[in-house]
């Protein structure tokens, strides 16, 4: 048995996941939520703890309950390999994760399950889903992209799910060409082309709860080629080049981070740090 939301239910359900964000800290993407279950442990935000259980690898499930004293979550999952951000079909365990933290965010664990219908637990199903989907894959990240695989590989979740998310939310993969330069990876939600800076009007524009994506550090400083780890300011420690991508904003405006092959801001337009090292 299936449940469709409301649009009420989703718009409740984006709201307790902004809230959740504020609570965890947890105001960017992508999300590795084995990483925010055990902070949230850590940190007392929830009595929570987890438990691998092989017996759930081969449906790559899991479960959340109640201690017997009623005080903490246990959530139970598969073992998790340690490649599970490389390849498709393991980054499901990053979205059933946040799915049994919704089920906890959500209240559905205050009454047992034994004690509810089908069709309530077909709801509260639904419902972790659509919090899953809202902490890992906001709709203005995905709009950030221009495949599903490129939104996929960079918010840690399954390309089924990436399908599944753009179908509810209306943001299409999709490629354009900037008219200045030909570069032809434009994704919907960019306002200036990453190649040359030229405006080309933005597809999707941010709302106002717009959670940004933190592209990646390139495992080589782009400026002298070192590999070592990146100091505690995100700089290299062998030439003190900036590791991470963002836009070089005049007048103290805001800086946005950029992916490592972005010469412009895609949001302002703005030289980025890196573009004096791209070709």
């Amino acid at each position: 048995m299936t449940a469709e939301l409301s649009a009420e239910d989703r718009a409740r359900i984006r709201r307790r996941v902004m809230k959740f964000r504020q609570e965890a800290g947890a105001g960017t993407v992508p999300v590795d939520t084995f990483r925010l279950a055990d902070r949230l442990r850590r940190e007392g935000i929830l009595q929570l703890e987890r438990v691998e259980e092989s017996v759930l690898r081969e449906s790559g499930g899991a479960l959340v309950a109640r201690s017997r004293d009623g005080r903490r979550h246990v959530i139970f999952t598969a073992p998790l390999d340690p490649d599970w951000k490389e390849k498709s079909p393991r980054r499901r365990a990053n979205f059933t994760m946040a799915h049994e933290l919704g089920h906890i965010l959500l209240g559905h664990t205050q009454t047992p399950d034994a004690a509810k219908s089908p069709a309530v637990r077909a709801q509260e199903d639904a419902e972790a889903d659509a919090f899953a989907a809202e902490l890992l894959s906001p709709r203005e990240a995905l709009a950030r992209f221009c495949t599903v695989r490129e939104a996929a590989d960079a918010l840690w979740i399954s390309e089924s799910a990436v399908r599944r998310r753009m179908r509810d939310t209306g943001v299409l993969p999709s490629r354009r060409k900037c008219p200045r330069c030909g570069f032809s990876r434009i994704p919907p939600a960019a306002a200036f082309c990453r190649e040359c800076g030229k405006a080309v009007g933005a597809r999707v524009a941010p709302g106002p709860e717009d959670v940004p994506f933190l592209p990646p550090m390139p495992a080589e400083c782009p400026a002298c080629g070192a590999a070592e780890p990146a100091g505690p300011g995100g700089e290299c420690l062998n030439c003190g080049a900036p590791k991470r991508n963002h836009c070089l904003p005049e007048y103290d405006q805001e800086a946005h981070p950029c992916p490592p092959e972005a010469k412009y801001c895609e949001t302002c337009g703005a030289p980025t740090a890196f573009s004096e090292f791209l070709p």
